[in-house]
């Protein structure tokens, strides 16, 4: 099956607003599946997570694409007009292309990247915070070629973030941001990075929130990665790692539990939240908080201090960092 991207406009009650692409809908087969005889050449794969309307009506979307040669996937944004056009002095044609560090430059495994849903728009988030509206792509994929680990020493595979800023007119790379480049992490060895929500704040300044597992006796912790607007690590930013502009917290570990997060948001006051999944104890273990022991998964939510360097103590059950 070839699977396609699909946009509907609705209307405010709902009935689909029919001066947009057909009747309302708008399909495009951004990778075509291609078969050679009866081997699967490439399967065509899409996946869009993330949409965006800019100021002057026109949407840009975003997908995760099997890549030209079928072996992995890239990162695409599509800007499209009011009436469901593409716009072709974006990309090109209408598409842009992402190139992450990791992206194509492996063949065995493949290379990959995915960008993540975040909140609300998906994969994709806007920055207002100048003149000139720009887009961020927040995501993770296999390590930078060149990033070796091992001995012997060898490509590293494991998942990495990214986080790029183009600009919303032509969907070029923001010179402005890490000097051009798409902005790369890797937690540590070979632990894998999972990106999971990208935040971009008042002041242009993005946070890339997600989890980590930091191997045997430590387990899932979450990693949130605060930039400024150039695009460098926020170091006033920061807290449980060495590395200044990242945020690792499990307060849970003692007790044998482990902390993941699925989404991030800043509230009036200035605190960080977060929401997702993991295990307040060990299983049927002892909680230091007093909570029930854990037999399945629990939702975890912690708040941080709005400098990122503390657990905020005056949310919820006071707790360690």
């Amino acid at each position: 099956m070839d699977r396609v991207t699909i946009v509907a406009r609705f209307n405010a009650d709902g009935i689909p607003d029919t001066t947009f692409g057909s009747g309302g809908f708008l399909q495009m087969n951004l990778v075509e599946r291609v078969m050679a005889d009866t081997t699967v050449v490439n399967d065509g794969h899409e996946e869009s997570l993330g949409i965006v309307e800019l100021d002057d009506g026109h949407l840009v979307v975003q997908a995760n694409v099997r890549d030209q040669n079928g072996k992995g996937t890239d990162v695409l944004l599509v800007r499209i007009t009011p009436a469901g056009e593409r716009v072709g002095s974006f990309g090109l044609n209408g598409v842009q292309r992402l190139v992450f560090a990791g992206i194509r430059q492996l063949t065995t495994p493949a290379g990959w990247a995915r960008a993540v849903r975040s909140t609300p728009a998906g994969a994709l988030e806007l920055d207002e915070s100048s003149a000139e509206q720009k887009l961020v792509v927040a995501g993770f994929g296999t390590a930078p070629k060149g990033q070796l680990s091992g001995e012997p020493a060898a490509q590293r595979t494991d998942p990495d973030r990214y986080i790029v800023r183009v600009s919303a007119e032509t969907g070029a790379i923001d010179p402005e941001f890490n000097a051009g480049k798409v902005f790369t992490y890797n937690s540590g060895g070979t632990f894998a990075d999972n990106a999971r929500r990208v935040l971009v704040e008042a002041d242009g300044s993005i946070v890339s929130a997600g989890y980590s597992n930091f191997g045997a006796g430590f387990g899932n912790y979450i990693v949130a990665i605060r930039l400024t607007p150039a695009g460098l690590l926020d170091t006033s930013f920061g807290l449980g790692i060495v590395n200044r502009g990242v945020l690792r917290s499990n307060p849970f570990v003692d007790d044998g539990g482990v902390a993941e997060c699925y989404a991030f948001a800043r509230q009036s006051s200035g605190r960080y939240v977060t929401t997702g999944y993991g295990l307040a104890t060990a299983t049927n273990g002892t909680s230091s908080y007093g909570y029930a022991p854990t037999t399945a998964q629990d939702l975890i939510s912690i708040g941080f201090t709005p400098s990122g360097t503390a657990v905020d103590q005056s949310f919820g059950i006071r707790a360690r960092a």
